[in-house]
């Protein structure tokens, strides 16, 4: 079985309390502040834990802020595609290439906290569920649905036969998210695009339509990680804030 190792604090006890991939072995420095929580968690499951110094850690990781803990885990689970159009009220974002791992980490965490049901990546020329992602997400990823795709435009189809409205957020695009004729309709995905091309010519041409946010014209272009936030945090104040 692959495995990889979850490092910081947040992204193994996360990963803990989600429950969701194959936990091997805890790695943790000997008096670090947080040694009796995660342990205490890890032997609850019966994860073999092993004392090592924290240099060492960082070693195993491959990263120099892991904080003196680390977690041999199988690879994170991918969700059906089938499964996610039978939510009841489904909120999805499709991500068309991304590259950027940091964008993608900040992405996962305000997808969470904006209640979207799963986020959907191409299995090829994209960002990966890494755990570097898992620990810019703050530990977010380990609860987040992600699906893994062949074809966005393929899959774009299937939601739509499916009933959902899919949207795509481009600086092209006629409308401002924020006009009130706006429709984002439920059940809908929203699409974000890479950080240098945006949206493919395609993928574009398959969204019921694609919204701009407004902005100073001093610079070209928001971060693909904010603008996402923006676009997924104006949907959950419409729709899904209680």
């Amino acid at each position: 079985m692959h495995s990889e190792l979850l490092f910081s604090y947040h992204s193994v006890l996360e990963a803990l309390k989600a429950n969701k991939r194959s936990f091997f072995k805890l790695y943790i420095s000997k008096g670090n502040k947080r040694e009796r929580e995660i342990k205490s968690l890890a032997e609850k499951k019966n994860i073999k834990v092993e004392y090592r110094n924290i240099k060492d850690i960082e070693i195993l990781a491959g990263n120099e802020n892991t904080q003196g803990i680390a977690l041999e885990a199988g690879a994170i689970p991918f969700f059906s595609f089938d499964k996610i159009t039978k939510e009841e009220t489904p909120f999805l974002l499709i991500l068309d290439h991304l590259q950027d791992t940091h964008n993608f980490g900040a992405i996962v965490r305000t997808a969470l906290c904006a209640n979207v049901s799963a986020i959907i990546i191409p299995q090829k020329r994209a960002v990966k569920p890494t755990p570097i992602v898992s620990k810019i997400s703050v530990g977010a990823l380990e609860h987040i649905n992600i699906v893994s795709i062949n074809n966005v435009a393929t899959s774009i189809d299937k939601l739509k036969e499916k009933g959902f409205w899919v949207y795509g957020l481009d600086g092209e695009g006629k409308r401002s998210i924020y006009d009130e004729k706006a429709s984002l309709s439920l059940p809908l995905a929203l699409v974000l695009g890479s950080e240098g091309q945006g949206v493919t010519r395609l993928v574009s041409q398959k969204c019921d339509e694609l919204y701009f946010i407004p902005q100073s014209s001093l610079i070209d272009s928001l971060n693909a990680s904010v603008a996402g936030g923006v676009a997924m945090y104006e949907i959950y104040r419409r729709y899904l804030c209680t």
